[in-house]
Parts: C-alpha cells; sequence; structure tokens
C-alpha cells in the first residue's frame, strides 16, 4: 500500500511555493528547428517566479524573473536584459507560443486557468487534464502524473513545447537571492 502512495500524482496546489527541476523540448514549427534545455524553476504562487535555464551541457542560456506585472528576461546568448510588463508576446522569443506568464503559475501549481479566455477539463481524478486558450488556440495538456513528476505540453500553431518535471521541493532555497536577477555590466538594459 506504501509503494502505491509514492507514485500517487502530487497536488501542488496545496502549496504555496516549490521548486521544481525539469527539461524542455522546444519545437519551432515555423523555422522547424528543435532545442532541449534544463529547466530550474522556483515560484512563490501567484507573486514571484524564477525560472533557469541552461543547455544539455550545463551552460547559461535564459533567465527569467516575474514579479507581478513586470518581467525580466536574461538573454544570455544577446548579452542583453529585457524588462518589460508581462503580456502574452514577452516569453514567445523564449517558449515560441503565445502565454500570458502569468499563467506559469497555474502550470506549476496545478490550478485551473480562469481568465475568460481560457478553458479547462479535469480528469476523473479532478487532475487538470488539459486548459485551451479560445483566443490563441494555444492548447495545454498534461500528458502523465507520477508522483511529483510530471509531463505538460503546449500545442500551437507556431510551435510545440513539452516540459518533463522530475523533480520538486515544496520550500524555496537560498530564497534572498532568488528573487533578484542580478547581470553582468557587459549586458545591455532593454526596456519597453
Amino acid at each position: 500500500m506504501q509503494g502505491c502512495a509514492l507514485f500517487s500524482p502530487k497536488k501542488f496546489s496545496n502549496y504555496k511555493e516549490g521548486e521544481w527541476r525539469g527539461k524542455a523540448l522546444i519545437r519551432d514549427k515555423k523555422e522547424a528547428k528543435s532545442s532541449l534545455v534544463n529547466l530550474e524553476v522556483k515560484a512563490i504562487d501567484g507573486e514571484k517566479l524564477r525560472m533557469d535555464i541552461t543547455s544539455p551541457m550545463g551552460t547559461h542560456v535564459a533567465s527569467v524573473l516575474m514579479k507581478g506585472s513586470s518581467l525580466e528576461y536574461l538573454n544570455v546568448s544577446e548579452k542583453i536584459v529585457y524588462r518589460m510588463q508581462a503580456t502574452r508576446e514577452s516569453l514567445r522569443g523564449l517558449l515560441r507560443v503565445p502565454i500570458e506568464p502569468a499563467v506559469l503559475y497555474n502550470i506549476f501549481f496545478d490550478r485551473a486557468i480562469e481568465s475568460k479566455n481560457w478553458s479547462c477539463v479535469l480528469d476523473k481524478d479532478r487532475f487538470l487534464k488539459n486548459c485551451k486558450d479560445l483566443k490563441s488556440g494555444l492548447l495545454i495538456e498534461w500528458i502523465s502524473r507520477e508522483g511529483a513528476k510530471r509531463v505538460i505540453s503546449f500545442q500551437h500553431a507556431t510551435a510545440l513545447v513539452q516540459i518533463n518535471l522530475y523533480s520538486f521541493e515544496g520550500k524555496i532555497s537560498d530564497r534572498d537571492k532568488t528573487f533578484e536577477l542580478k547581470a553582468p555590466s557587459s549586458f545591455k538594459i532593454k526596456k519597453s
């Protein structure tokens, strides 16, 4: 009986903060390109979210920091930090799909998206099965769940993103430094 509980899906909606590690496959349909990256995500539900992206070899590719309605996106290859309002186009350069950054809280904390443009479906166990943005056609599907592991797919006419989250901690480590994005002095700052 105890072994079964180990593999029962975790209820992330019971947490107010957390850290996730995983991988993401991003397939740009327009440019016929795919990339595989590592993800480290730390979030306080509805308040702050940081996502650090590295290459499969561990090279820092990008970081995203969201606080309220503002977003900072550090692009290492361009040596630029973008500072902007969090809109559905803010993360398109990174994820290749139009998604409001605040929806990431819903995805990581397993909460239905309650915006008027979204429609969500629950599975028989009352976990999210999928959510669809009726405005853009973006479909988010929770493909599998096992313990703290999840596979989540984003499908859109422009791209396919598959996120495989394989670890979770219910407490954020190094909280003081987590929600500050520090860029080297050689990086340019672009505000929009």
